[in-house]
């Protein structure tokens, strides 16, 4: 196995038990991916070794190490570094039963970064990237970035996509006109899926960490969108207030 490829199948691991509330057998990761449960159970072991993985001795179960839970957290925006983040999408799950999904942007693509699936569960996993253009999710990231920078974004996008996945520039322009103006999109957020999400960016982070957090919504059912969207934004004030206070009592 090439080292390139180990990297991106531990970040799999990773992304697997980070959005699993318990922890999780070799056999089920290695049937997520659809990988051997040998080679899988010996990347691992690597793991464990490394100390990013603990591995209960009764039920030969794995979840994350403090180590794995701990990388990168201390140079991160305060509503990162103090849980914000997943609190306020717990708190959006918790109000309207729907699944939840957050969003950063990777490159040129969407990725999904936390999960929480609803009474209508949405197929796509944490860690799995879209196309910033064919994506509300990613229309909104891109709403954050220099306005100067989009137009080259998306023509470029487009020019290196099959010509029946290019979407055009006028419409993709417009969206994201529209969600820098009112703060939110509703459409298809893409994914492979044909769900309907209601996305919203968040407010006080710089461009380059800009998030985005969606809620799955039902367009045919008339839901409620304003107030959907007003339920994100109270959790988003409450925990960035609670992690902003944090970050004073820690200095």
């Amino acid at each position: 196995m090439s080292k390139a490829l180990m990297a991106e199948r531990l970040i799999e691991v990773l992304d697997y038990l980070g959005s699993e509330a318990s922890a999780v057998s070799c056999m089920a990761i290695a049937r997520q991916y659809g990988r051997p449960q040998s080679s899988t159970s010996d990347l691992l072991n690597v793991m464990e070794e490394l100390g990013l993985l603990v591995r209960n001795q009764e039920t030969g179960d794995y979840s994350l190490a403090a180590r794995s839970a701990l990388l990168g957290v201390r140079g991160q925006p305060s509503f990162i570094k103090f849980g914000g983040v997943l609190n306020m999408a717990d708190e959006v799950f918790d109000a309207t039963g729907r699944t939840v999904a957050v969003f950063a942007r990777c490159g040129l693509h969407a990725q999904i970064i936390a999960k929480r699936n609803g009474l209508r569960p949405w197929r796509p996993t944490q860690g799995t990237r879209h196309s910033l253009i064919r994506s509300i999710a990613g229309q909104m990231l891109l709403s954050r970035a220099p306005e100067r920078n989009v137009r080259g974004i998306v023509h470029r996008l487009n020019a290196e996509a099959p010509e029946d996945r290019q979407v055009p520039a006028k419409r993709v322009e417009e969206a994201i006109r529209r969600a820098r103006d009112d703060g939110y999109l509703t459409g298809p957020v893409g994914f492979g899926t044909k769900a309907q999400m209601l996305v919203c960016g968040l407010p006080g982070l710089p461009a380059e960490r800009a998030i985005a957090v969606g809620v799955i919504i039902n367009l045919q059912e008339l839901d409620d969108k304003a107030a959907i969207r007003e339920t994100i934004m109270e959790a988003t004030r409450h925990w960035q207030a609670t992690a902003q206070a944090s970050e004073v009592h820690s200095g």
